[in-house]
């Protein structure tokens, strides 16, 4: 127990220390803040006195400079005495602007504005300046920190003394007046400072009269009069000079020159010491400050070190006190009340403590009487200990006894009540002795109501009970028998219990509630019933087999379909069916045995009136996962067989005729589309061009109805498929752009693309089948909208945790009904189904793209209002193409974050112009991109060449400025898939050369052989081949292909597939029969759009194939890839103009050349030295270079080059490829000039 806390006066005495203490602190507290404002006050006196004696020291050096003013006009109003030589004037140094002398023996220096013109005047003016010399010498010796005097007139006239003329500079700026004082309000004033050559100055100047314009001033080094206000000026404080208009002389500080007001009148240093003085006598005033923090710290230091000692005085007088006071009352005291409380627990330390000797007498007493007390307490505890002893011992032993007793009854009777059957035990004359807790809830009355008495006595029922009692004791033994007791069923036991001498003494009863057990039993019979009864009338007929193959059950279906093996349970499988159809079903079997599996399915055929049965073939195992029987589902699909058989029959029919139907539309179609090409090269009317358009249109639109009739029957028929390929966003876009682009401008809509930020453009997907859907979109949105805009976009959207694409296309026209809505992705429908509809169309534009959109992995939906426009979106799930620019470093000009597209390059960003340059200069940039366009000055300044020299290219949004237009570097981009665009042109970059020029290939100079039975679709073919500067060779049948083919070796053959006498097929299995070594490629020429049509022609040995009508574009995309020689074949171009553009002499010229071929064919199977045959070679090449045959030249010129080089014919290979294609270019004329 802490005795200091409860003995309440020893508190009261220290509470009362902790008080004196306290005031006394507060009161030396007090005193210091006193002393703190009268330090304050006489600090700030000192300052004040302090500024007053630099004020004084100010005033005697205005008042020197005013002396050497007067001096110097006193000097001026002097006659002059002295001898002035005039050669002094004449060697002046004179510029264009002004002149200069410096005069001798440090004289000081004259300089003036414009020319020098040398007078009366002038003479006596320089005469009266150099007389100012001797003065200008004591201003400079008496004030040090004068730099230069000058005397100055307002024409541009000067005479100055300096201290050190090393440098011109001061004397420009004197000239230029920056050290004139402003005379306008004061005859005696200061300038302002300037900084010349490193040096401040500041001058002092007076004017000679108020209508002179001769002034004197007295120039000052700033850093001078600084250095020596800082000597002279307090520790921590600031003083400086004033000109009349409050400018600071010698710093760029700012000085506090305001009135003092109420508040810091009555404690001016408050925000620090400001003095100022101001005189109207002198030019120049003096202010002074010093910061507040620099004008208390001294004086907090003194206060805080006498408030340290005051307070260090006072806790060691009251220590002094406490500690006496404590020797003398508190300690005794202590001791005293701490052995009055703790008694026999006091520590050994009070004991230990020697009494004072007037405490003794007082402390024995106390002694004495708490001893007595001590010894009385000890008696009584062990009298206490005694009797608690013995009765501990009595209720031990009590306890023992009954115990043993309490626990054998709480166990029976625990285990009684936990069991749930009914249990009771009764004496031989019937009544009760005990029950469970079960028994009494069965009864409903509690366990003291049904103890001593009989059953009939508690309740009435239950009279079958008490007779089976009866006959038990009748009996003597045990017995069980199920009763039925308040509706529900019991499991009886009765049993009578004997003594130890073998006397009945009673009997018990055990009731278990079998109820449930009852029920179940009794719903699986019904269920067996149930199911034999389910199974023997299924209409399907089920056949229960052993391992072995044994029949255990069959029923009447299973009979009636097995009817002609006159089925049996007992009998074998392979009784009931087939040789052929027993051996599958053993397969079966053996199938699901050993692979653990529970069901296979299988067709059979057998003969009668059943001819085809499916069969589902289930295995049952057991529980030790063993097999046991065979379930056999037996069906009968005799019809649904034949009815498969029809539709594939009619399928079948349905493709032919729909192939059928594209040759024959198609090549009219074709024959249409190409004459009409030919028409308008010829050079038509308006008019007429506008008829060619209109009928080039209907032609157009009638192909475009075949091919969406087509792809709905591809598409219904299951036959589509996914084509996975590479391809790019941003071209897919363009591509439909350009296609919809026309019809948009005829109506005078605004088609706009929307490309997401966050899209890659790469994909990996089928673009066939996405742009057949995107236009078909666009078609409905241009037909439907008669003003406003159509709006083609793509963003990325989270499905499942995986990013999909969403594409849409929405439109401003007339919207689509609700009602309409349900029905417009069915075949031939419309919004409008009326007979007064007036858009044009089949409907099976949003059938196909539903089935598309499926295929592609995704569903298409709509959101449309009636007369506000309707779109239609989807997402697909297509993956990023791979694609790695790591290497490619970007500078973003105006982007604060890096797009997603990009993520893969390393980009920095950079929003100002100014670092723009300085970080292309110091990192290794390759492109810069540009976020918004720039301001034209901006852009100025990065197509710059230095800038220009840095980057590979620059981009910004697409302008019309002329620089991007001339600058191949600088690339404007469109906005719609601004990243992408810039993204695809640098993978472009950075793609290789062979790469580049692939895209540049042409057909030009390529030797062509078409074969059509059609002559309109031959004559097409061969003007679109023609055009593209290819020589063709045309036949209107394949029965002498391979005679043709081996003389003319052409690059490439185009081969109509239908053909009479000798179709495509066949002539392209006798071309890679006949002549394997030419490997000639064939591009099959077919109207029929089916898969079907072109495995069948890749399959016959074709490379190729193009669908009828042919674009010039995409002729020239699949026949470019099969160019043999980069040197053209035959330039007709060119031998025209050899032959000034007349056709006629152009053939008679390559008749002649026809027969020449022959002359030189012959020749060259002679033999002939080296010599001749170089000849002939030089001939040759002569020749067929001057009619444009360059192929043949060329070798001509190989074999020439050759002989000449190695002195005779060591390749041999040479004069057999010359002679190769001498024979190739006279069967090539032959047909020609045939032709002709």
């Amino acid at each position: 127990m802490d005795f200091e806390q409860e003995f309440v006066p020893l508190k009261k005495y220290r509470r009362a220390i902790a008080v004196t203490l306290s005031v006394a602190m507060l009161l030396a507290g007090i005193l210091c803040l006193h002393l703190y404002h009268i330090k304050l006050e006489r600090s700030y006196d000192d300052r004040v006195a302090h500024f007053q004696r630099l004020s004084g020291q100010l005033d005697r050096a205005m008042f020197a400079a005013d002396s050497v003013f007067q001096s110097v006009f006193v000097s001026l109003d002097q006659p002059l005495t002295y001898h002035f030589d005039p050669f002094i004037m004449a060697t002046l140094d004179q510029h264009a602007n002004y002149y200069y002398r410096k005069l001798p023996h440090g004289a000081g220096e004259i300089i003036g504005q414009g020319i020098f013109l040398q007078s009366t005047h002038a003479t006596r003016q320089w005469q009266q300046v150099m007389a100012l010399g001797p003065a200008f010498n004591t201003a400079l010796a008496l004030i040090r920190s004068v730099d230069a005097v000058a005397y100055i007139k307002d024409n541009g006239f000067a005479f100055v003394k300096r201290r050190e003329s090393n440098d011109s500079r001061l004397l420009t700026a004197i000239l230029d007046g920056k050290l004139s004082p402003d005379f306008t309000k004061k005859a005696y004033n200061s300038s302002s400072k300037i900084e010349v050559n490193g040096q401040t100055y500041f001058s002092i100047g007076q004017r000679r009269s108020s209508t002179s314009n001769e002034h004197v001033v007295l120039i000052y080094n700033a850093d001078k009069v600084e250095a020596w206000l800082n000597k002279v000026t307090l520790t921590d404080s600031e003083a400086t000079l004033i000109t009349k208009s409050h400018i600071n002389l010698l710093s760029e500080k700012e000085f506090n020159l305001e009135p003092l007001n109420e508040m810091t009148l009555l404690a001016p240093w408050i925000g620090g010491v400001h003095l100022f003085s101001q005189k109207e006598a002198r030019p120049i005033d003096l202010a002074f400050k010093q910061s507040e923090r620099a004008f208390r710290n001294p004086i907090l230091y003194e206060i805080g070190l006498e408030l340290l000692f005051l307070t260090g005085f006072i806790i060691a007088t009251f220590l002094a006190v406490t500690w006496l006071s404590g020797r003398i009352f508190i300690r005794p005291v202590s001791h005293f009340v701490r052995y009055l409380i703790l008694q026999e627990h006091t520590p050994k330390t009070t004991f230990d403590y020697v009494i004072p000797v007037d405490w003794q007498p007082w402390f024995a007493q106390i002694k004495r009487v708490v001893m007595q007390k001590q010894a009385l307490l000890e008696q009584l505890k062990q009298h206490n200990l005694v009797l608690d002893e013995q009765v501990r011992a009595q209720k031990k032993a009590l306890a023992c006894s009954l115990d043993v007793k309490e626990r054998q009854a709480s166990l029976l009777n625990t285990m009684l009540d936990n069991i749930p059957d009914l249990i009771y035990f009764k004496n031989i004359d019937g009544s009760f002795i005990g029950c469970n807790a079960a028994f009494e809830t069965f009864l409903h009355v509690k366990r003291e109501e049904i103890v001593g008495r009989e059953l009939h006595e508690i309740t009435d029922k239950f009279s079958e009970l008490t007779a089976l009692e009866q006959y038990m004791r009748l009996q003597q033994r045990s017995l069980t028998q199920t009763l039925v007791l308040d509706e529900k069923s019991y499991m009886l036991t009765l049993a009578p219990f004997y003594n130890e001498q073998h006397r009945l003494i009673g009997s018990f009863g055990v009731a278990r509630d079998v109820t449930e057990q009852q029920q179940t039993m009794k719903s699986l019979q019904t269920s067996e019933e149930n199911f034999k009864a389910a199974m023997e009338y299924a209409p399907n007929g089920v056949i229960l087999a052993s391992i072995d193959g044994g029949v255990l059950v069959l029923n009447k279906a299973a009979k009636r379909y097995l009817a002609a093996h006159t089925p049996a349970a007992g009998s074998q499988l392979s009784a009931l069916f087939s040789e052929e159809s027993y051996q599958s079903l053993v397969e079966t079997f053996d199938c699901l045995l050993k692979h653990e599996q529970k069901m296979a399915e299988l067709t059979l055929a057998q003969p009668g009136h059943y001819s085809w049965l499916q069969l589902s073939v289930s295995l049952v195992w057991d529980k030790q996962r063993q097999p046991k029987y065979f379930v056999i589902h037996l069906q009968n699909i005799t019809q649904l067989t034949r009815a498969k058989l029809d539709a594939e029959r009619a399928t079948l029919a349905k493709s032919r005729f729909i192939a059928n139907m594209s040759h024959e539309i198609r090549t009219p179609i074709n024959v249409v589309l190409g004459l009409i090409d030919i028409i308008k090269k010829q050079g038509l009317s308006g008019s007429q061009m506008a008829y060619m358009s209109q009928v080039t249109y209907a032609a157009q639109q009638l192909l475009n109805m075949l091919n969406s009739i087509l792809a709905f029957a591809k598409v219904e028929s299951n036959q589509d498929s996914l084509v996975m390929k590479e391809f790019n966003l941003i071209d897919l876009f363009d591509d439909c752009s350009r296609l919809i682009k026309p019809l948009c401008d005829q109506k005078s809509l605004v088609l706009v693309s929307q490309i997401d930020s966050s899209v890659s453009p790469k994909r990996l997907g089928d673009i066939n089948k996405l742009k057949l859907v995107l236009i078909n979109l666009l078609n409905n949105a241009v037909k439907y909208s008669e003003s406003g805009q159509i709006t083609l976009s793509v963003t990325t959207v989270k499905e499942q945790e995986e990013e999909h694409l969403c594409f849409s296309v929405s439109d401003t026209g007339v919207g689509i009904k609700a009602q309409n809505q349900e029905r417009l992705f069915d075949a031939f429908t419309q919004g409008d189904d009326s007979f007064s509809r007036k858009h044009e169309g089949i409907g099976l534009g949003l059938a196909i793209v539903k089935q598309e959109v499926a295929l592609l992995g995704g569903e298409i939906k709509l959101h449309s209002q009636y007369g506000q426009g309707s779109k239609f979106y989807f997402s697909l799930p297509l993956s990023k193409a791979e694609s790695n620019l790591g290497n490619v470093r970007v500078l973003w000009f105006g982007g604060s974050k890096p797009s997603i597209v990009l993520a893969d390059v390393h980009v920095q960003c950079e929003p100002d112009i100014a670092h723009v340059i300085t970080r292309l200069k110091e990192q290794d940039f390759d492109y810069l991109l540009c976020e918004v366009t720039p301001e034209p000055s901006i852009i100025d300044m990065l197509v710059s060449e230095e800038v220009m020299s840095l980057v590979q290219r620059i981009y910004m949004p697409n302008s019309s400025n002329s620089f991007i237009e001339h600058n191949e570097n600088v690339v404007g981009v469109l906005q719609d898939g601004y990243i992408q665009r810039i993204r695809n042109d640098i993978e472009a970059q950075q793609q290789s050369p062979e790469k580049a020029n692939d895209k540049l290939a042409t057909i030009e100079g390529m030797l062509c052989l078409v074969i059509d039975d059609n002559e309109l679709n031959l004559d097409i073919t061969v003007n679109l081949l023609q055009q593209q500067s290819a020589s063709v060779v045309k036949c209107n049948s394949a029965k002498d292909v391979v005679l043709l083919v081996r003389q003319l070796q052409p690059d490439v053959i185009l081969m109509d597939v239908h053909m009479p006498e000798l179709d495509g097929y066949t002539a392209t299995r006798l071309l890679r029969r006949e002549i394997p070594e030419l490997s000639v490629s064939i591009v099959a020429l077919t109207a029929n759009e089916q898969a079907q049509e072109i495995d069948q022609a890749l399959a016959h040995g074709m490379d190729n194939h193009l669908i009828k009508p042919v674009s010039r574009e995409l002729l020239t995309q699949v026949l470019a890839q099969y160019s043999k020689s980069p040197v053209s074949f035959f330039d007709r171009t060119f031998a025209l103009k050899q032959v000034m553009g007349k056709e006629d002499f152009l053939l008679t010229m390559l008749q002649k050349f026809a027969k020449l071929c022959i002359e030189y064919i012959q020749q060259l199977e002679e033999p002939q030295s080296a010599i001749d045959l170089a000849l002939l070679a030089h001939s040759i090449k002569g020749a067929a270079a001057g009619l444009g045959f360059n192929r043949l030249a060329e070798d001509a010129k190989l074999l020439e080059l050759h002989i000449k080089k190695t002195d005779g014919i060591k390749e041999q290979a040479l004069v057999t490829n010359l002679k190769q294609k001498l024979k190739q270019t006279e069967s090539y004329l032959a047909i020609e000039c045939q032709g002709d």
